[in-house]
């Protein structure tokens, strides 16, 4: 879990954060260990719960945890490790160190943590550490904005430029941006051609300073897939980003479920190894959404409703799980219960993105074609104001 920033200074989190999520990637990378990602354990930041409500939750045996303290170049980082299974702190160490031996203190953790759960740590040997402090802290901070989502990223990618500035060699910085942009053009902030030419090309960057980084494979991966078609090639990147040696976090899947669910139809693969991945981020809303995608379009519409339906119980508001109760229910070939799914979900997307083109389509299935239309019409007057999927105005055609 992350550790805790005792600097007194609020805008020390994202150094807090990213320290604790270095130890994370590297300890997600030993096979022998199931370790919980960021987007489940982090949220339990600043947490009153106790170590075993946190375990339960997270369906885990340890935790490691700690304390970060920062005066200019001094650090003092406490680190602990607790067994659910004894019920108290199995190993703890204090650092009083210098800020440029924050790398060997991140090492020695997790070597640490390795050694007290009888497993056999990765030893990262290509990873080169950045010789600019500066540029490092600007990677963190980037990653700290990246995990705001939409509203974080044009910040996050500001702090990714400034660390190639400040450190022209740097590889994993070139890796996020690669990242940035590939995430900006995947949610229509950036336009494909542009978008995904500049994620191609930082990555291709990357790996030309470092050929281990295993981010940039997988962004490569995600780039020939889901821009080039090239599903050959975006298997052979996300099987080269499992084998790199220097790692991102790792969920034990390979390949993104996406391709198997869309470069062969495979829904039930896509499902399996999105409930792996489910078991390292169980507290991730955005995969159980994949499972409704998955559930729905492979046609299992039982489970589908099941899911989606317990989505909403716990976000009422989250239209994208509203929007595919009313796909699964098209699918279903009801029609009428589409119209009344689709329309409950245009009120929650405040009428954007896919939910009208859902709702069209709906009304378009069910006989209602005259307003089907009038939608369509809209959303084609509307296209040099908004991204309006051409996908979209398509399906309803």
């Amino acid at each position: 879990i992350p550790f805790a920033n005792m600097t007194g200074y609020k805008e020390q989190d994202y150094f807090c954060d990213g320290s604790a999520e270095e130890i994370l990637i590297t300890l997600s990378n030993i096979k022998e260990l199931k370790v919980v990602g960021r987007g489940s354990s982090f949220q339990f930041k600043n947490s009153e719960y106790s170590e075993v409500q946190i375990a339960g939750t997270l369906n885990v045996n340890h935790i490691l945890q700690g304390r970060i303290r920062r005066r200019g170049n001094r650090l003092r980082i406490n680190a602990m490790l607790y067994s659910v299974g004894e019920e108290s702190q199995i190993w703890a160490k204090r650092y009083d160190r210098e800020l440029d031996d924050i790398f060997e203190i991140q090492d020695d953790i997790a070597e640490k943590i390795s050694n007290e759960l009888e497993v056999n740590l990765v030893k990262n040997v290509d990873k080169a550490k950045p010789v600019s402090l500066e540029a490092y802290e600007m990677l963190l901070k980037g990653r700290y904005f990246e995990e705001m989502f939409i509203e974080g990223f044009d910040r996050a990618r500001t702090c990714y430029a400034k660390a190639v500035e400040l450190e022209p060699d740097y590889a994993e910085g070139y890796a996020a941006l690669a990242n940035i942009h590939f995430l900006q053009t995947m949610h229509l902030l950036l336009p494909p051609k542009e978008g995904f030419k500049k994620t191609k090309s930082f990555a291709n960057k990357a790996l030309s300073i470092n050929k281990e980084i295993a981010g940039a494979h997988f962004v490569l991966g995600q780039t020939a897939f889901w821009h080039d078609w090239d599903f050959d090639q975006a298997k052979e990147h996300y099987e080269n980003a499992a084998k790199a040696n220097v790692p991102y976090y790792f969920t034990g899947v390979t390949l993104d479920p996406w391709f198997n669910a869309f470069a062969h139809g495979d829904y039930e693969t896509a499902i399996i190894n999105t409930m792996k991945i489910i078991e390292t981020d169980p507290l991730s809303f955005y995969n159980q959404v994949l499972l409704g995608y998955y559930f729905t379009w492979g046609q299992y519409h039982d489970k589908a409703r099941e899911v989606l339906n317990n989505l909403l119980k716990l976000v009422p508001n989250y239209s994208e799980a509203q929007r595919l109760l009313a796909y699964n229910s098209f699918i279903e070939g009801n029609s009428k219960r589409a119209v009344e799914e689709a329309k409950k979900a245009v009120e929650m997307a405040q009428g954007l993105g896919w939910a009208q083109i859902t709702y069209s389509i709906a009304l378009a299935q069910n006989g209602q074609t005259a307003e089907a239309r009038e939608i369509l019409e809209r959303l084609e007057a509307s296209q040099e104001k908004v991204n309006v999927s051409p996908l979209g105005i398509a399906l309803i055609y």
